[in-house]
């Protein structure tokens, strides 16, 4: 998935004054969008331009009955509120499918992460790497979002940094729920390390058959068969020894798909080629793993079932799914690393070629 990155001054939370944040071009000094603080205003107002000069949004300060920041469009018309909560967090409300969710050192300005309602990070804000230029932070936006919408909650998330927040109710429901409208999301065993038998990975609802997972028990090696719902072998995961220990993933015509190792610092690299790579890292033992690309930001993940998703999913996974992923893929990389959990890792380069 494709970035639009976008830098901000390192300063953010300096607030009183007019800042722009820049776009990629004319190595990272072209104008992206603008912020006008109104500083004549009775409380905290911002408009926020593009890089013509028109007016997007207007982000505003309010007070009563809660401490929040609305956003508002050119029109006056509500776009999103944002809120602190009382753990930290930040909570855009916008609809039932557009809500964001912000985490990380905001008063810092570092290590911020942007999720949406599936629970998958749509953008992260970290020091700027990709130009060299001091004093920077930069925001990385995966390309199917709303920059601009991103940028004016970064705004507000700045302006409620030093906000005690709240403990408001969320609507769980909701959120939980959204989670369909973001993620595909499949069903995995929780017993999922127990190896030597064959399982299924069911749909959303926890009856119709996603995958079945078939192990070939009479091979030397440890060998699977992902296969779809009708019985079509899609993928091959088979263990592999020499030169070291990996875990090969094939297509049905014998193929090499993907190699996946696991490292010495207990995270595991998918290798598939210099746009696909997948990494996993988290508790594979307890069965909670983030899924990332090359970009940094999460194509899946998997936890306790969510019995608002799965109301018949206790005692087992939920594996979330960004709709735009290769899932066979990342079903086949999940069984590798049922396998390789005990595996001790090595310290092998990333960049060491992994050819037989």
């Amino acid at each position: 998935m494709a970035l639009n990155t976008y830098l901000i001054r390192k300063e953010w939370l300096s607030l009183g004054d007019d800042f722009v944040i820049n776009s990629t071009e004319e190595d990272g000094e072209g104008v992206a969008y603008s912020v006008d603080n109104k500083i004549l205003h009775l409380r905290e107002t911002y408009h926020m331009s593009d890089a013509d000069g028109t007016n997007i949004y207007k982000i505003m300060e309010r007070n009563i009955p809660n401490h929040r920041v609305v956003i508002y469009d050119d029109d006056e018309e509500k776009v999103a509120v944002v809120r602190k909560r009382g753990d930290g967090t930040y909570w855009a409300h916008v609809d039932d499918e557009r809500d964001l969710f912000v985490e990380g050192d905001a008063e810092g300005g570092v290590g911020l992460t942007f999720s949406n309602v599936g629970g998958l990070n749509v953008a992260r804000m970290t020091d700027a790497w990709l130009f060299a230029l001091a004093d920077m932070r930069q925001i990385d936006i995966r390309a199917d979002q709303e920059d601009s919408l991103i940028l004016a909650v970064t705004v507000a998330v700045q302006y409620l940094a030093g906000d005690e927040g709240d403990d408001d109710d969320d609507d769980e429901d909701r959120i939980g729920l959204g989670s369909i409208l973001f993620a595909s999301a499949y069903l995995f065993r929780n017993a999922w390390l127990s190896i030597g038998d064959d399982f299924v990975i069911n749909k959303i609802g926890g009856e119709d058959v996603g995958w079945y997972v078939n192990h070939k028990a009479l091979r030397i090696r440890q060998y699977y068969h992902l296969e779809n719902e009708d019985g079509d072998t899609l993928l091959k995961i088979r263990e592999r020894h020499n030169p070291r220990h990996r875990m090969i993933i094939e297509d049905d015509g014998g193929d090499k798909v993907a190699v996946v190792r696991k490292r010495g610092d207990g995270t595991y690299w998918c290798h598939v080629d210099d746009e696909r790579d997948i990494f996993a890292e988290g508790d594979a033992s307890e069965n909670k793993l983030e899924l990332s690309n090359i970009g940094g930001l999460n194509v899946a993940s998997m936890s306790e079932a969510d019995l608002k998703i799965f109301p018949d999913g206790d005692g087992f996974n939920m594996v979330r799914v960004r709709p735009d992923q290769e899932e066979d893929l990342i079903m086949a990389l999940l069984v590798s690393v049922q396998y390789l959990v005990d595996d001790e890792g090595d310290d092998d380069s990333d960049g060491e070629s992994d050819g037989e």
